[in-house]
């Protein structure tokens, strides 16, 4: 898809300004942003999809729950660096 998103520093940046990075709003031509994981990844990437899915981080303040992201960011790294794909897959993140 034209709107799937998986760098780092691309997630990033789209989170600060998505009309850079897209042409076109993807509701427009009947799509949505996807943001997906996998080893190129930044911690942007997992917080996003905490928010997305609305996990319950209420009371966790923001460095705790950063840290989390990266933890979980780093395991995806080794888990694809061993064979494992997470890009279609967003329940096994």
């Amino acid at each position: 898809s034209a709107f799937a998103h998986k760098g780092g520093l691309h997630v990033a940046a789209l989170e600060r300004s998505p009309d850079s990075y897209q042409h076109v709003d993807p509701a427009a031509v009947g799509n949505q942003l996807r943001v997906l994981i996998s080893e190129l990844s930044g911690r942007q990437n997992i917080l996003g999809k905490i928010k997305k899915l609305d996990l319950d981080m209420e009371g966790r303040d923001d460095k705790f729950v950063a840290e989390r992201a990266l933890v979980i960011l780093n395991r995806v790294k080794k888990l694809e660096s061993m064979g494992y794909t997470f890009e279609g897959a967003d329940a096994s993140v």
